[in-house]
């Protein structure tokens, strides 16, 4: 949460102590992540890139498949270094 306070970006997961509407609705449409109607999803709302910390996902959870599902045909890219993966839409 610090990090955004630097400049300010806008930032979609950016919440408090209460989970606003636009955050859960996020959350519900990028449950498969990444599949062609999150990526499309994420692209509307001007997102660029979207990073991903294995060790917080829960086991288990669709999000945690995110660093081995197939990006054929969504224009991303994806690095991973450790637990982190990153994902950048072109």
């Amino acid at each position: 949460m610090l990090w955004s306070t630097d400049g300010f970006p806008e930032i979609v997961n950016g919440r408090g102590s209460f989970m606003p509407r636009r955050f859960e609705a996020a959350m519900q449409a990028t449950r498969s992540f990444p599949d062609a109607s999150s990526v499309a999803y994420l692209r509307r709302l001007g997102v660029r890139s979207v990073t991903v910390h294995l060790a917080r996902t829960p086991r288990g959870s669709p999000l945690r498949r995110a660093s081995t599902r197939s990006l054929r045909g969504l224009d991303l890219e994806r690095t991973q270094r450790g637990m982190v993966v990153r994902f950048v839409l072109r």
